[in-house]
């Protein structure tokens, strides 16, 4: 893994790419729908906004060895994602409505503090520990991997409904890779009764950051780990993209399976299923 200071550089450049591309876009692209369920254009900008400023919050607090729970933030523990996800949606929407013409600036000013304040982190910073809803604490180190995510996330939600074809850049896919099994695991796994035996799904992945994962399911819990050579009961095959659009809500298997992004092998109900487990993602998040 790259260290902090090398995905802060990662998070420079790929904010630059953003605030470019978003200064270039005509004035009736910002009213255009994003690939985030209810959000326009504009709404996303404006969560990314509301995300950098919330970074801030935590570095400093963590920097003052504040580790309380924020006003407004949820206790330390699992949450639940889709009541999370609706409160994402109608805050992004009231800062926007609040904002006016002036979401862009608002987004480069948030985000350009939020760079610099990683930017003079020491060594001795990044293994501080800060808040972090779903798991507690987690080291200040998280963070920079953390705004990459949401930038090449929320980048290509704007970008695939405004041109042809819209991509990840290939620095930010690495990093993107490191955030994701986490995500799905801890915050979008949706659990059910025990299961007779546990899935194990393998995803064997090619391109920028290709990894394998294996993501095992026993019904009530689901766990993530580096591939293994057993048996798996469905093995996906697909580029990085692909895993971390499916991952995110924003592709869907049986659509990927339609535009040979994915390949399956093993059980094709149990390859079905696989996002069943997972039902939120395209809701803003």
């Amino acid at each position: 893994m790259d260290s902090p200071e090398e995905r802060v550089k990662i998070a420079t450049v790929e904010s630059e790419r953003l605030k470019e591309y978003l200064g270039s876009l005509p004035p009736e692209a910002w009213n255009k729908p994003s690939a985030c369920d209810r959000w326009e254009v504009r709404d996303v900008v404006s969560h990314l906004a509301w995300v950098a400023e919330a970074y801030i919050n935590r570095i400093h607090e963590s920097l003052q060895g504040d580790l309380s729970t924020p006003h407004g933030q949820p206790a330390p523990g699992p949450i639940n994602a889709s009541p999370f996800a609706e409160g994402n949606a109608q805050q992004a929407i009231s800062r926007r409505e609040g904002l006016g013409d002036q979401v862009l600036s608002d987004f480069v000013k948030k985000n350009d503090r939020l760079i610099q304040m990683m930017t003079t982190l020491g060594p001795q910073d990044w293994d501080r520990p800060h808040y972090y809803a779903s798991l507690g604490t987690e080291p200040l180190r998280y963070r920079p991997d953390l705004w990459v995510s949401e930038l090449a996330m929320h980048g290509w939600d704007i970008r695939s409904r405004l041109e042809p074809e819209a991509h990840f850049s290939d620095e930010s896919l690495p990093v993107v890779l490191d955030v994701v099994p986490g995500q799905l695991v801890r915050f979008l796994f949706s659990a059910r009764d025990r299961l007779p035996a546990p899935i194990r799904y393998r995803w064997q992945l090619t391109g920028a950051g290709a990894r394998n994962y294996d993501i095992v399911i026993d019904g009530e819990k689901a766990g993530v780990w580096s591939a293994e050579t057993g048996k798996a009961d469905v093995t996906f095959q697909c580029e990085t993209e692909t895993f971390t659009l499916i991952a995110w809500g924003r592709l869907t298997i049986e659509t990927a399976l339609a535009a040979d992004r994915l390949t399956v092998q093993g059980d094709s109900s149990l390859a079905l299923e696989f996002q069943r487990w997972f039902p939120v993602g395209a809701n803003a998040l």
